[in-house]
């Protein structure tokens, strides 16, 4: 059986891998259009297409909060491996883990409601964080338990 601190770099570095192949794809995708050339990524299946999704303008979401424009793929690269410099403090996994789910949720329905696509890559990356959270969530839980603490109130 896998142990949290076994489980939990595999699941970050899923997404570490995830995020860089992303920003290639992203890559290669601007290398194509320079060279007057189409590209088509290995995650474009049918009418999903993760190029499409990568090089739309919420590709790149800092530039909507008054930053320059960083590609959400190289932070999610930067974010990762963040996470995994600190996978092993739960505290700080627990906060790292909920932000990540709540950005998944943004870029979520940003993808469905206003980009109306879908991204293989995009939804797998949103599904590991959701399940890292969990699994976070859970330790974090187990941890506090073995030390006597509780979260709810004990009436006597």
């Amino acid at each position: 059986m896998f142990t949290v601190s076994v489980l939990l770099p595999f699941l970050i570095m899923a997404n570490l891998l995830l995020s860089t192949y992303a920003y290639y794809v992203e890559l290669r995708v601007a290398r194509a259009h320079r060279g007057g050339e189409n590209y088509q990524a290995y995650c474009d299946v049918g009418a999903f297409s993760c190029t499409r999704v990568f090089t739309s303008e919420y590709g790149s979401i800092t530039q909507f909060v008054g930053l320059p424009a960083v590609s959400n793929a190289l932070l999610g690269v930067v974010f990762y491996l963040l996470e995994l410099i600190l996978c092993r403090n739960l505290f700080l996994m627990l906060w790292l883990a909920a932000f990540s789910c709540v950005f998944s949720l943004l870029l979520f329905l940003i993808l469905v409601f206003v980009l109306r696509d879908l991204c293989l890559v995009c939804c797998s990356m949103y599904i590991v964080n959701v399940v890292t959270y969990a699994i976070v969530l859970w330790s974090k839980r187990q941890e506090e338990g073995a030390l006597g603490w509780t979260s709810r109130p004990h009436i006597d």
